[in-house]
């Protein structure tokens, strides 16, 4: 995964729906206790009472695969304790956590090499990449260049004549869209439907305010105005 969270006081991750803990999704690996629980969509915090891990099933656990889930389940969670400090994200392609432009460009150019060589054109001929394109110009109010290559991408935006901040913030935009659009191409080609078509654009929106608020940045942008046009901030 390319972001984490880094759970404190378990007030923002759900308990079953997150990769939070073990590098695992809980619901699928014990897919069992997760049919019994009474709290599918509690948070973290929601298990965490009286200064431990506590569970409500619909019925008791009857042996088995039951419990042998369960106990494995303990085996993650005993030696995590929550805090009173609040969650966070955590950047999983720089030391620092922090997200930054120059390392997701580098790991998208270096999967872009991997895949079909210097000069890759993510979008040729995908009527799909344009019409995102399209609708992420009309909630920008740019005109974006249709079937770009990274550099291309890049050398547009300095053409650009804008603010460092409204810079920075298309920057990081433009390369949550070629990462979506990239992973959507990769998942139809080799049937792994990670993201469906119908939610791209809503996927590209919700991905760049996360990994802008992964940035240390004293301007901050509420989720209200990057939903309404974060270039108006």
């Amino acid at each position: 995964m390319l972001f984490s969270i880094v759970v404190g006081d378990g007030s923002v991750a759900r308990f079953w729906d997150y990769v939070w803990c073990g590098g695992v999704l809980f619901k699928t690996q014990f897919h069992r206790l997760f049919s019994l629980s009474l709290l599918k969509d509690g948070l973290v915090s929601d298990f965490w009472t009286f200064g431990g891990w506590n569970f409500l099933w619909r019925c008791g656990i009857r042996g088995g695969v039951e419990t042998e889930q369960l106990e494995s389940l303990m085996q993650i969670l005993t030696p995590i304790q929550l805090t009173s400090i609040p969650n966070n994200w955590s950047w999983s392609l720089d030391p620092s956590g922090v997200f930054s432009v120059s390392s997701m460009r580098r790991y998208i150019d270096s999967i872009s090499l991997l895949i079909s060589g210097v000069g890759t054109r993510w979008n040729r001929n995908c009527e799909t990449a344009c019409q995102i394109w399209r609708r992420l110009g009309v909630w920008l109010d740019v005109s974006f260049p249709i079937d770009p290559s990274v550099s291309e991408m890049f050398d547009w935006i300095d053409s650009l004549v804008i603010v460092r901040r409204h810079r920075s913030i298309l920057e990081l935009i433009c390369m949550a869209s070629l990462w979506v659009i990239w992973s959507y191409r990769n998942g139809v080609i080799f049937s792994l439907n990670k993201f469906k078509k119908h939610l791209l654009y809503d996927t590209i929106v919700d991905l760049s305010f996360r990994w802008f608020s992964l940035r240390k940045s004293k301007a901050c942008v509420s989720w209200i105005d990057w939903m309404c046009n974060p270039l108006m901030t």
